[in-house]
């Protein structure tokens, strides 16, 4: 008995049979095998997303350099890429570029970016370019790609003689007819403009961007206060220390006097003249005469979303102006305002064109 049951344990203990071996051998031979396809596929994929983001960090590169670039210079500089053997021109004005730098930015020669510009379809002023670019990259002997499609947009260019506040300009200005003597040895002057945030006019500067924009009736203003004689009048008005002008205030504590902003108010208008060809008004460029017809600036005004604005400033034609207005060879003129402008030819004759209505807040 106890022989046999010795026998009984060495067989339960004798290890693993022939069939227990080929299995588990089966069993880690498919466990390795999908470890290594799920390694295998996890790598491609580590690889995809690497060179997918390396394309669309170029691309992005690529296109915010673009933004910096002055419209017409854009093409300019694509061609430039062409001479320098920097990128290529193909079949539908399409720019190749690889191991080369574009734009500030260096493509990689496992790369390839291709590049269209396209004017959209009724722009007849060309004032709009499509952007296709289309980085290519290798993938596992197979091309990838991704595309990105962004527009950019013409300058809007200066549409009139800017203001001008230099002495020198001011006492030259005084000599045309009905202009206001204006100099900073006697006055303090104030460029200002419509503030829709403070609800308020606030003053400003002359290098302010937004001072004015007579395409929406905002023209460059300022307020000029006579020193030692309007001084109580400035001080009334205007807060020097947030910048905001009160339209209407009274002195309650002394004089009891009422002051008005409109009293101390300037506009500034640019050279202009008609044509009697078109009938047409044009602003001039510079200190354009009825004599120099080819000191016209032609102004494309096109509607948008924002309002209408302006793009060129280039005339093809001979425009031929009345003598209704002489600006005495002078780019523009600081005037009083009025509500009625009747005496005042310069004034009176602006208020005629596309951009003579004054917007008062």
């Amino acid at each position: 008995m106890k022989l046999k049951k010795i026998f009984s344990q060495f067989k339960s203990q004798r290890g693993l049979t022939g069939t227990d071996v080929v299995l588990s051998i089966t069993i880690i031979v498919a466990t390795i095998t999908v470890i290594s396809m799920i390694y295998v596929n996890m790598d491609i994929a580590n690889k995809s997303v690497d060179r997918a983001s390396g394309a669309t960090r170029i691309a992005t590169n690529i296109l915010e350099n673009i933004q910096k670039v002055k419209f017409d210079e854009v093409t300019e500089k694509l061609n430039q890429a062409v001479s320098s053997g920097n990128a290529t021109k193909g079949e539908n004005d399409t720019y190749t570029i690889s191991g080369k730098k574009i734009f500030e930015t260096t493509v990689p020669a496992t790369y390839t970016v291709k590049m269209k510009l396209s004017t959209l379809e009724g722009d007849e002023y060309h004032l709009i370019k499509q952007i296709d670019l289309t980085v290519e990259y290798k993938l596992n002997g197979k091309t990838e790609s991704m595309t990105v499609t962004t527009a950019i947009e013409k300058e809007i260019v200066q549409d009139n003689n800017a203001p001008i506040l230099l002495d020198e300009y001011l006492k030259t200005v005084a000599q045309v007819d009905g202009a206001m003597a204006l100099n900073n040895e006697d006055y303090t002057i104030y460029p200002i403009k419509y503030s829709s945030q403070e609800d308020s006019y606030i003053t400003t500067t002359s290098e302010d961007d937004t001072w004015y924009n007579y395409h929406s009736g905002e023209w460059a203003r300022i307020l000029a206060f006579k020193k030692g004689e309007d001084d109580e009048a400035k001080s009334m008005l205007i807060d020097e220390t947030s910048g905001k002008i009160q339209k209407t205030v009274t002195n309650t504590k002394n004089s009891s006097k009422t002051y008005y902003m409109e009293d101390y108010l300037y506009v500034w208008i640019p050279n202009f003249g008609f044509s009697k060809d078109n009938n047409q008004y044009y602003f001039r460029e510079g200190a354009g005469t009825q004599e120099e017809d080819n000191n016209a600036i032609a102004l494309t005004t096109v509607e948008s979303e924002t309002g209408n604005v302006l793009y060129m400033n280039t005339i093809h034609e001979d425009i031929v102006f009345d003598d209704t207005v002489n600006f005495d060879n002078k780019v523009g003129v600081w005037r009083k305002y009025a509500e009625n402008q009747e005496n005042d030819t310069i004034y009176h004759e602006f208020t005629k064109t596309p951009y003579g209505t004054l917007l008062m807040h």
